[in-house]
């Protein structure tokens, strides 16, 4: 699933920026929310969906503005956006050559910190496509 975001702001700002989330990260984000339902609190669960799309909207409008990743060799370099201090989770990332965000984990902030790094080797749905058509 790719997703897309407009924006009409200054030219520091993208005006398309394509991305999408690991399947494994997708997961992450998913656990998290149900968490928040099976104790009942389903305002949690919708604070919680907010939290994520407003650090996603703000990776999305800035995605070289959080600071790079200096544990992880990557190339692009992987990145990363804390959600809030109540959330405790960071969202991190990689800019792909071709433009695209790509989300590799909603990492909670007291879990060993890059368990996602074989997450970078993975391609995206749209990155997939264009490999299989050249």
């Amino acid at each position: 699933m790719s997703h897309a975001t407009q924006s009409n702001a200054d030219d520091e700002r993208l005006s398309l920026t394509d991305w999408d989330e690991h399947p494994a990260a997708r997961a992450e984000a998913l656990e998290a929310v149900q968490r928040y339902l099976e104790d009942g609190n389903k305002l949690g669960a919708a604070r919680f969906r907010a939290a994520r799309l407003a650090t996603l909207d703000f990776i999305l409008t800035w995605p070289g503005s959080p600071a790079v990743d200096k544990d992880v060799p990557a190339d692009p370099p992987v990145q990363s956006f804390t959600m809030g201090k109540k959330w405790k989770r960071r969202i991190v990332y990689q800019q792909r050559k071709n433009g695209l965000v790509w989300i590799l984990a909603y990492a909670p902030t007291d879990r060993e910190p890059g368990y996602w790094v074989e997450r970078l080797d993975d391609l995206s749905p749209g990155e997939k496509t264009q490999s299989n058509a050249t």
